[in-house]
This record gives structure tokens, C-alpha cells and sequence, in this order.
């Protein structure tokens, strides 16, 4: 055993009094993964890492968030942002700066950045989407939303749904729409944490941005910002939304047709309400077209 992983197996003995046993031999694997991670800089989702997700503590993960390794420390802030535990998040925030290369695979998908990039465009989104408003420290998340560096703040801080935070949340969701440049390869992709905090907080002084990005809707390369875009709208539940949504299905055209029918239909099955009944008596899908709309209501973004 390298001197590596005997202090580091030490310092978890002395810091975390666990059970014997199993248990203990969890821990004990959870070290010397830790140690073979600290060897590597390229991250992939393999079954060994879930010991991460399933056997480390809160208390641990902590620790584990401060390793040398830029891989322990990513695999120890994902396990973090999927607990939704309410003392991680200073950790996030810490971790913004954390400046360590790292190339993380899943799949086809692949990317390289900084360890304190996926904190903020990945890790905090998961925490901050999973997570019950009760995990969040209120002001923390209200100041991560005022800085332009943590889109999926702006969704945590809609979703307390206060009338002082309207102001804010309007600024930081026109910018996302309209100002904010989407970076090479689409992550983040501002318009949808823009539309996905309407979605939770339908305030109405948030209506008139609808309005002004429904050009956004007609192509279609937008179908995933089609599908949030009219999901925002129907949660208004209200005689100007029915309204909107029949001015977009009687104004849509060509491939857009099928598009805007599958997302309001996606819509009215996840947020149904009795104002919108004159559009689903009025609407129509062949079966294929309905599985897909069923599909699309189940899905987040």
C-alpha cells in the first residue's frame, strides 16, 4: 500500500467512525479509488465511481471535494449536487475557481474545460433542478443568480417565487434570451434556463419576454426550445396564454405546423388546465405524433 493511500485510509479511520464490516470495506474501496482516479486526468461514467453517489457520506464527500486529484473532486461535487444536501453548497461555490483541466466522457459525449466550468454549467444545474427549495440557503442562491457565471442560479432563485426577486429575475431573463452569446457547442444554452424560470415562476411581468422570443420557435432546429417555450406559456393558466398559444398554432407554417401542435399537446398533458379546453377540443395527432408529445411532457428540458 503506497503512503498515498495509507493516509489517505488513515484520515478516513480517524475522521469518519464507521461501522465494521461491510461497511468498512466500502470505505476502505472508496480510498484506493480515489488514489487510482488521482492517476488519471480523463473521467468516464464507469460502475466503480458510484461508490460516490452510494457510499460516501455528506461529511465525506466534503473532504473528498478538497483531493488533489481534479478527478476525486469531480466525481465528489457530481455525488454532492445529486444528494441536494443545504451545507454543499459554499462547496460549489468554492469550486467555481477551481481552475484544474479535466476531460469528462459519457457515452458519445465528450469535453475538456476547467474542473470549475462543470461546476457551474453542470454540477450546480443538477443541484439546483433536483433539489427542493429547502436545500438552498436563499441569499447564496440570490447572489449566485445576480452573477452572470451560474445560469441555473436564476432557476433555483425563481423557484421561492418572491415578488423582491422579480426585478432581478426579469434582468437575468432577458439577458439570457436575448444578449447572452451561446458558447461553442451550446453549453450552456441560456435560452432554456431563461425559459425553464418563467416555467416556475409565470410572474406576469415575465409575459411580455414570451411574446418578444416567439420568433425564436419557428425553426425547426428548435424543437427542445419550442417544447420549454410553450410549456412556459401554458403555466400562466390564464385567457392571454390560451390566447398565445392559438395565435402560434394558427401563424405556424411548414415544418412548424407539427412542431408547435406536439408541444402544446406535450404542454396540456403536463400542466393541464380547463382554461385551455377550446385548443385541445380544437387539436388533433396521429398516434406516432401523440407518443411523442407524451414523451416531450415527461421530459425536463
Amino acid at each position: 500500500m503506497t503512503s498515498a493511500i495509507l493516509f489517505g485510509f488513515v484520515l478516513m479511520q480517524q475522521a469518519f467512525a464507521g461501522p465494521e464490516g461491510a461497511m468498512q470495506q466500502v470505505r476502505h474501496k472508496l480510498v484506493l479509488l480515489a488514489d487510482s482516479l488521482s492517476k488519471q486526468h480523463d473521467l468516464h461514467e464507469y460502475e466503480p465511481c458510484s461508490l460516490f453517489d452510494d457510499s460516501a457520506t455528506i461529511a465525506e464527500l466534503h473532504i473528498l471535494s478538497d483531493h488533489v486529484s481534479p478527478a476525486v473532486r469531480y466525481y465528489s461535487l457530481r455525488a454532492l449536487a445529486r444528494r441536494g444536501d443545504s451545507s454543499s453548497l459554499p462547496v460549489f461555490v468554492h469550486h467555481l475557481s477551481d481552475t484544474s483541466r479535466i476531460v469528462v466522457g459519457a457515452g458519445d459525449v465528450w469535453g475538456q474545460g476547467p474542473l470549475g466550468w462543470y461546476v457551474a454549467n453542470e454540477l450546480l444545474d443538477i443541484y439546483f433542478r433536483s433539489s427542493p427549495t429547502s436545500c438552498f440557503q436563499y441569499l447564496s442562491v440570490r447572489s449566485l443568480a445576480i452573477d452572470t457565471v451560474v445560469s441555473s442560479a436564476v432557476l433555483g432563485l425563481a423557484r421561492y417565487q418572491k415578488a423582491e426577486d422579480v426585478p432581478l429575475l426579469r434582468n437575468r431573463i432577458e439577458h439570457m434570451m436575448f444578449v447572452e452569446r451561446i458558447p461553442p457547442g451550446g453549453r450552456p444554452y441560456y435560452p432554456y434556463y431563461a425559459l425553464a424560470t418563467i416555467r416556475e415562476f409565470p410572474h406576469p411581468a415575465f409575459f411580455s419576454v414570451l411574446k418578444r422570443a416567439v420568433h425564436m420557435c419557428q425553426s425547426p432546429s428548435a424543437i427542445g426550445f419550442n417544447r420549454v417555450f410553450v410549456q412556459a406559456v401554458v403555466k400562466f393558466k390564464n385567457r392571454d396564454a390560451c390566447d398565445f398559444l392559438s395565435k402560434m398554432l394558427r401563424e405556424a407554417k411548414g415544418d412548424g405546423v407539427w412542431l408547435t401542435k406536439v408541444a402544446v399537446v406535450a404542454a396540456l398533458l403536463r400542466y393541464p388546465d380547463a382554461v385551455f379546453h377550446s385548443i385541445e377540443r380544437d387539436l388533433t395527432l396521429d398516434l406516432g405524433s401523440y407518443r411523442i408529445a407524451q414523451r416531450w411532457a415527461m421530459e425536463e428540458w
